[in-house]
Formats: structure tokens, sequence, C-alpha cells
């Protein structure tokens, strides 16, 4: 067992910086001959660590090899994962900072226990790993989960570049002159040192947080606003599409009625059924709400899906027509989506719009093929790659909120209903 406590003391950091690494980066998604890329990375590790043994020890060469261990982490990651050079450096600072936090903290307690009972010193080196066991699990179960991300956007380098130098700074130069220079120090100025190196190793983590949840919103803004752009060009088009298919259903109506008795009544009424199929006239008093049902219309008729509509399009005024088209068109494209797999008995899907109390009540439900999950109160995808997917209902969520409105979506009962609520002007 002695073994074992020598070896970690020999190479304890190498082992803490890798086991991190695992912590904070086995959500990526993995590049193609994963395990021998991992393999090599691991080699390569193992052997700079047992050539670093020749080299003499002193405050320069202990920075240089925290430096370079780091290093071949973050080529490592980069080689591993599919994420750009700059995430890689991130992780491999996050992955870092998360083993100073624990290394750290494990010191603290190993102190703190020496100075209950010094006798036991002896086995003291036992206490720090079991310690920094302990932590370990404790930053799993609470601080990993903050850097899980699907959606990496674009990091700036210099913002990467100054985070990369306090890491450097704070958890390589300064604690290497601390242990260099304070070897005969009282122990009030350790734990003084010790509880702020803590702290601002604990700040720097949460700042590494804070960068990527703006990435992450900063990637959903900009999906969102290329959607909304997409959408936009659908509309003008949609509303060009179903002009033109009710004046052709006028003109080929007209002609049926020209052919008369000519025609057997038996295929003159399967031809004017054809017809009404994409006849696709409505009237909400709403354009572009109109051009979007009907738009929807001919795709229901065509699937088997009933489509209930009540809407009085005229309180959707205050509304961009860009706005209506995306609301209303991702609410119908999820319930078509939802029901296109159902029985033909249980593809359905109603729509209520009506001022109600100084309010706007938007209704919309459909069957539900099985339960949902939902976050943050909305549906969670179940696309395979939900780094594009599911942005249709954040659309819904950010226009509603953008109007001071509030937005619900459940799932009960084999219905899913979503009720959105806007104050009228």
């Amino acid at each position: 067992m002695s073994t074992v406590i020598d070896l970690f003391e020999r190479h304890g950091y190498v082992l803490e910086l890798l086991a991190c690494v695992a912590a904070t980066t086995w959500k990526l998604e993995r590049q193609e001959r994963f395990a021998a890329r991992l393999t090599g990375i691991l080699l390569a590790e193992a052997c700079f660590t047992i050539v670093w043994e020749q080299v003499p020890h002193n405050l320069y060469t202990e920075s240089l090899r925290t430096f370079l261990l780091w290093s071949i982490a973050a080529v490592g990651i980069r080689l591993c994962f599919r994420i750009a050079a700059a995430w890689a450096v991130f992780y491999a600072t996050a992955a870092g900072t998360m083993q100073h936090i624990i290394y750290r903290g494990a010191k603290l307690l190993q102190n703190a226990v020496y100075h209950m009972d010094r006798q036991y010193w002896a086995w003291s080196r036992w206490v720090y790993l079991g310690l920094f066991v302990l932590l370990f699990a404790v930053c799993c179960l609470t601080l990993t989960r903050r850097l899980h991300s699907r959606n990496l956007g674009t990091l700036p380098g210099r913002t990467m570049t100054f985070i990369m130098v306090g890491y450097q700074l704070s958890m390589n130069i300064f604690v290497n002159l601390f242990n260099a220079f304070s070897v005969d120090s009282a122990p009030r100025i350790f734990t003084t040192y010790s509880v702020y190196d803590e702290v601002t190793t604990i700040l720097l983590f949460f700042l590494l947080c804070e960068i990527l949840q703006r990435s992450d919103a900063e990637w959903d803004n900009m999906v969102l606003q290329q959607m909304m752009r997409q959408q936009r060009q659908q509309m003008e088009l949609s509303k060009e599409t179903v002009e033109l298919i009710n004046i052709k259903c006028h003109d080929i109506r007209k002609q049926l009625y020209t052919l008369g008795s000519r025609v057997p009544t038996k295929e003159l009424d399967e031809l004017k059924k054809a017809v009404d199929i994409y006849d696709s006239t409505v009237k909400t008093g709403n354009e572009t709400l109109d051009v979007l049902l009907a738009e929807r219309s001919i795709v229901c008729k065509g699937r088997g899906i009933q489509l209930d509509y009540i809407a009085d399009g005229a309180k959707l005024d205050f509304l961009k027509p860009g706005e209506v088209y995306s609301l209303f068109g991702n609410a119908l494209d999820n319930a078509i989506e939802a029901v296109t797999p159902l029985e033909p008995d249980r593809r359905y899907i109603g729509l209520q719009v009506r001022a109600e109390r100084g309010m706007l009540l938007i209704r919309m439900e459909n069957c539900a093929a099985e339960p949902l999950h939902f976050v943050d109160g909305l549906p969670q995808t179940t696309k395979g790659d939900a780094r594009w997917h599911g942005f249709g209902v954040k659309s819904i969520r950010r226009i509603v909120q953008q109007y001071g409105g509030t937005l619900t979506m459940q799932a009960q009962d084999g219905m899913f209903r979503l009720v959105a609520l806007l104050p009228l002007k």
C-alpha cells in the first residue's frame, strides 16, 4: 500500500489533473478512434513524467512542469473531442481549476486534522488521498454539471488568453512561489494564504461557468435570429404560393362547371373533392395568420390530420408579421410533427385565438404519442442533435416574453397543450 502512496505523491498532480479532465469533458462529442487517441495522450503524459524526473527540482522547473502537463492535457482534449482549439484550452483550464480547488481544500482539511491530533501525522498522506477522493466526488456532483453544454459557440481568443494567463499566474506560478519561500512560515500564514487561494480558485471556476453560459446564450440568439430570417423569407414565399393555389382552384372550378354533362357525375364529384383539398382560403382578420393557416391546412389534409381553429386574427395587430408567422408557424409545425405518426383517429390539432379580460389568449392542443421531458418549462427535442433542434419553442417563448406575456406548456393525459397570454394594448 505504501507503493500506491509513493506513486501518488510523485505523480499526484498528473493523476489529479487527468481525473478532472475526465470529469469536465465526458459529455463532449468524441472524435473517431477516441480510444486510440486517448491512449496516445496518456502515454505522452506518462513518458513526459518519467523523463522529467531526471530534471532538477526548483521553482522554475516546477512551474514549467505544471505548465507543460497542462498543455499536454489541452492538446489531448483537442485531439479527442470535436471542439475548437479555444474550447480545448477552456476545458483544460476548467479541469486545472477544479483540480486546484480539490487540492487546496484537501490540504486545508489535512492541516486541520494535523492540528487536532499531531501524533497521527505519520498516516496524513492517506488522509489527503481520502479527502481528495471525497472532494472530487462532491465536485463531480455539483460543479462539473455547470460545464456541460451542447451549444459551444464562438469563444473569443482574447478572452481565453486572459483566462489562461490568470490561471497560470494563480494556480501555477504563485503557488510554486509560496511553496518555495514559505517552508518555515507560521501555520497562520499558511492557512490565510490557503483560504485566499481557495476562494480565488472558486471565483475563477465560476467565471469559466459564466463564460460558458454566455456562449450558450449567444449561440441560441444566433440560431434564433437566423431562423427568424428564414421564416420571414418563407412567409413571403408562402403568401405567393397560397394566392397562386387559390387562383388556380378558382379557374379549375370554372372549367369543371363548363364541362357540365360531358363528364360523368361521379368523376366530376371526385375532381371537385380533389380541388377542395387545395382550396385554402382562410379569413381570420390577420393576413399573415391567414396565409399560415391556409398553408398548414393543405399539409394537414394531405396527412389526414384534423385541424380545427377559431381565431380572431384582428387581435394580433400589435405583433409584427414575422412574429405572427414564427409564433404560430413553430407551434403548428411541432404539432403536425407530433401527430403525424399517430393513429388516424388521434391526428388532431386545435387552435384558439381570442381576447379575454384584456389579454390575448392563444391556446393550442394536440395529441401526444409519449410523455415529454421538460426543462425550464420547455419540452426537450427528441431528435438526435439538440444543438440544432428545439429552437422552435424557444422562439415562441422569446416572442411572448418580448410583449410581457406568459407561456405555459404541459403534457397530460395523452395531450400536449400550449397556452400563451399576452396583454392587449
